[in-house]
């Protein structure tokens, strides 16, 4: 009997990879977040942070429930669109993330792969709206996981609470709705089911 593979070809395992560095490297470096982190006052003296603090976490928690969401949504996503267009929600919609927070907390560092994550949960959420995500042991259709989502992260923006970028959620779910629409209308002409 041929022992079961899982295929580790995917961008989805190497974005995971990249990021459990980057959270080893913080722990054994402190200087290495500091000069990563997004801090809006810094921004224009150091604007790789806008891509680079989509790599850091604030805790191995933090950490392990973004790659979680990651593997669980972002292969799916990369199986329907490709590794090239993958990379481009995932990046696109972490810096739109990041921008938002650039004006939503001006004077507050912020971290994490939340906005990109979103955009992934966006995106795929417009490709595939009835993708069964399972929750809580029950079989719901992705939109309605993501239409909870959202307004849980719409409350946070009224209702904030310290530590959490609801700014950066929305604003990557929203960007990945966009771009999974500019995808789905690029190709609609040459026929082409993404």
């Amino acid at each position: 009997m041929e022992a079961m593979r899982v295929n580790t070809n995917y961008l989805c395992f190497k974005l995971i990879g990249i990021n459990i560095v980057f959270y080893i490297l913080q722990q054994i470096m402190p200087f290495f977040e500091n000069l990563l982190i997004l801090y809006p006052p810094e921004f224009l003296h150091r604007p790789w942070m806008i891509v680079s603090a989509m790599f850091l976490h604030g805790s191995f928690n933090h950490l392990f429930e973004n790659m979680f969401a990651l593997l669980m949504f972002g292969i799916t996503l990369e199986q329907i669109i490709g590794k090239k267009k993958f990379l481009f929600v995932y990046f696109a919609t972490g810096i739109a993330g990041n921008i938002a927070g650039l004006f939503f907390y001006p004077t507050v560092p912020s971290l994490g792969a939340s906005g990109a994550i979103m955009g992934v949960i966006g995106a795929l959420t417009l490709i595939s709206p009835f993708t069964i995500v399972y929750f809580v042991g029950l079989p719901l259709p992705l939109i309605f996981i993501s239409a909870a989502w959202i307004l849980i992260d719409l409350t946070g923006m009224i209702f904030p609470q310290p530590g959490i970028g609801y700014a950066a959620h929305v604003f990557g779910f929203a960007s990945g709705l966009l771009v999974a629409w500019y995808l789905k209308k690029k190709y609609r002409k040459a026929q082409l089911m993404i």
